[in-house]
């Protein structure tokens, strides 16, 4: 996630589905990005 951030995305999908939710909550919080 943090090298998607630093190549600019900012779209992620995060259908529970896909069960990715607290790892692009950390990966979000931990990049600094508001």
């Amino acid at each position: 996630m943090l090298e998607a951030f630093e190549l600019g995305y900012r779209h992620i999908d995060t259908a529970a589905i896909y069960g990715n939710e607290e790892g692009v909550g950390a990966a979000i919080a931990e990049s600094g990005i508001p």
